[in-house]
C-alpha cells in the first residue's frame, strides 16, 4: 500500500480537490458541498466567527436572506482569515432551513479563497453564463400593474410635490397613462 504524500499545508492548499468531494448543480457548476469541506476545514483547525445575516424584501414580495461570516484557519503554524458570503432567494431555498444553508455557502464562499483544494479553480474552465436578452420598454409596459385607487392618489400627489423619485419608481411599476 502506497503511503499517502505529505504535504505542507500551502501545497496542500494549491492541490485540486479529490473528485469524489465534488458535485455537480443542478445549472452545471461544480462545488464542494459542505458536509465534504468541514473535514478539509478541520485539517486546518478552522473556527468561524462574526456571522450577519439579514432580511429584506424586494418589490415584489420576495424575501432575500443574506449573510458574512469571517473563517479563520492555521495555515502552516500562522492564522489567516477570509470573509465570505451568500445571497439567497427564501422562496429557493433547498430546505426550510435556510439560516442554515445561508451560513454553508458563505463559509464555503470563504473557503475558496484559501486555495484550490477547496475549489477556487473548479469552474475557471467552464462556459460563460449565457447573458440574458433585455427586456424592451415594450415589454416592459405589458408587465406592469393596473394601479388602484391608492396608487393613483400616491402618483397625484408625487406630481403636486415634483418628487421625481417616486413619479419615477410608480412610473417603472405600474401602467401609469398620463
Amino acid at each position: 500500500m502506497a503511503t499517502p504524500k505529505k504535504y505542507n499545508d500551502k501545497e496542500w492548499l494549491e492541490t485540486s480537490p479529490e473528485e469524489s468531494e465534488v458535485e455537480i448543480t443542478p445549472t452545471g457548476g461544480k462545488h464542494i458541498p459542505i458536509d465534504k469541506l468541514r473535514p478539509l476545514l478541520d485539517r486546518l483547525n478552522a473556527c468561524t466567527n462574526n456571522y450577519h445575516t439579514s432580511i429584506l424584501k424586494d418589490g415584489y414580495s420576495n424575501y432575500i436572506a443574506y449573510g458574512s461570516i469571517e473563517l479563520t484557519v492555521t495555515i502552516d503554524d500562522k492564522q489567516r482569515t477570509v470573509t465570505g458570503a451568500y445571497n439567497l432567494l427564501l422562496g429557493n431555498a433547498p430546505n426550510g432551513f435556510w439560516n442554515g444553508t445561508l451560513k454553508s455557502e458563505c463559509v464555503k464562499n470563504a473557503a475558496i479563497e484559501l486555495g484550490k483544494r477547496f475549489g477556487r479553480e473548479l469552474n475557471k474552465d467552464a462556459p460563460q453564463p449565457i447573458q440574458q436578452p433585455s427586456i424592451t420598454n415594450e415589454v416592459k409596459d405589458k408587465l406592469k400593474s393596473k394601479p388602484d385607487s391608492r396608487i393613483m392618489k400616491q402618483y397625484l400627489d408625487a406630481i403636486e410635490r415634483n418628487d421625481q423619485a417616486a413619479i419615477t419608481t410608480l412610473t417603472n411599476i405600474y401602467d401609469i397613462q398620463k
